[in-house]
């Protein structure tokens, strides 16, 4: 699986630590089938390239793991289907070598996976961290994005949140990998487990998945020597520490989750955004910017792109996005959907604690519909405006206030100019 991470439509604000939609508001929740009691990429040929993997990613392929090269048809879980939101939480070690000190840095953060479609030889997601701002009242504030291309190969490497049922119940321990099966007790329900162990030379990972579904409920993986003398926790107490925890599951369909795309979506080239970036540190920080989105490759329901964001007086960042049936957000909704939509609560996120809201608006730019998302606490609230004519994302605010330093920042864009594909 390959990972992009920074820009999505949300364009500007990964930049300056924030972000501009709402991820992950539902609209209305299906039935959870995980409920238990016991160059620009085209992601039809290729990964979307970018660093990193998934957090808590094996170091290396499962024996008898498909070999890269050709990609080849995938198989996905029910679950896995457009408007599927998972939430794992991290949790990130790091501590010296034995014999330099032992201070060490611990970090966590939460993680929302939204499959944005489905394709026939890989899954497009769209991943949302955040930060607990207050750590007591679990305020959720919107830290960071990014877009993976999940193919059959990363399945059978373990580099995603499923495996395939079937090879999970065939799979039998080994030469350096000890596979066991059993209950294991998660939020109060007890799935049944199949737990896969490796040791390297200088790594460990453990990983258990839910035997009837495939989905992956934990992984821990510890890399670098031992960190210090006693216990050594299956292998996992080393240097650098990871784990990786499933939360919860929803299959999410807002309004506009099965309506098609606006007729000027199908051809779109590009979207040009400006704006500004304040900050209400004295003297406050005032800088201009600009975003371009630029589409590359389109399906019947989905698109990917770039965006290419320049602050003033920096140099510019540029970053993939996707959208889909499954996005909680984009470049554009349905019109007819927003002329539709009734004022008032669309969802409100148990997890996250955030709700999000829509109203109508009239003003210079004419008749809008209004997206609003707020924090559990009120202390991020983002506005996205789109047009009630033609469906085009005009407007969109981000207001962050940090309770501890305290600071609050803002950020405000336009959209300015759209141009068809060459």
């Amino acid at each position: 699986m390959r990972i992009s991470r920074g820009l999505s439509w949300r364009m500007m604000v990964w930049a300056v630590g924030g972000c501009l939609a709402c991820a992950g508001p539902i609209a209305a929740q299906g039935a959870n089938p995980l409920a238990r009691d016991g160059s620009q990429p085209d992601p039809t040929t290729q990964p979307l390239q970018g660093p990193g993997e998934l957090p808590g990613a094996i170091p290396g392929a499962l024996p008898g793991a498909v070999p890269g090269g050709a990609v080849e048809p995938i198989k996905v879980p029910e679950f896995i289907k457009p408007g599927a939101r998972l939430i794992y939480t991290s949790m990130m070690t790091l501590e010296p070598k034995p014999g330099q000190g032992a201070a060490g840095t611990t970090d966590g953060g939460t993680s929302e996976f939204h499959v944005v479609a489905v394709l026939p030889d890989r899954v497009l997601f769209h991943i949302t961290s955040y930060a607990n701002a207050l750590h007591d009242q679990k305020e959720y504030m919107l830290g960071g994005s990014s877009i993976a291309a999940v193919t059959a190969n990363d399945v059978a490497l373990g580099n995603t949140l499923w495996m395939d049922v079937e090879a999970l119940a065939a799979m039998q321990s080994g030469q350096n990998i000890n596979v066991t099966r059993g209950k294991v007790p998660l939020h109060g329900q007890a799935y049944d487990s199949t737990q896969i162990k490796i040791d390297g030379q200088d790594f460990t990972t453990i990983t258990t998945y839910d035997s009837g579904t495939g989905l992956l409920l934990t992984r821990g993986s510890g890399t670098g020597n031992f960190r210090r003398e006693g216990p050594r926790m299956n292998g996992l107490n080393r240097e650098v520490q990871n784990s990786l925890q499933f939360e919860t599951y929803r299959h999410v369909e807002l309004p506009w989750h099965n309506a098609k795309r606006p007729a000027w979506a199908d051809t779109i080239g590009s979207m040009t955004y400006r704006g500004t970036y304040r900050t209400s540190v004295a003297p406050e920080v005032v800088v201009n910017l600009q975003s371009e989105m630029k589409v590359t490759h389109r399906g019947d329901d989905w698109v990917t792109g770039t965006t290419t964001t320049r602050f003033e007086g920096q140099q510019p960042t540029q970053a993939a996005f996707v959208q889909g049936p499954g996005s909680p957000d984009g470049f554009w909704i349905n019109p007819q959907v927003l002329r539709d939509m009734q004022p008032g609560v669309l969802d409100r996120n148990p997890f996250m604690g955030s709700t999000l809201s829509y109203s109508f608006h009239n003003g210079p730019m004419g008749k809008l519909g209004v997206l609003t998302m707020s924090s559990r606490h009120g202390n991020q609230r983002v506005t996205s405006a789109y047009s009630l004519e033609d469906g085009a994302l005009l407007y969109a605010q981000l207001q962050q206030h940090d309770p501890i330093v305290p600071v609050t920042t803002s950020l405000e864009i336009t959209l300015t100019d759209r141009k068809r594909a060459e």
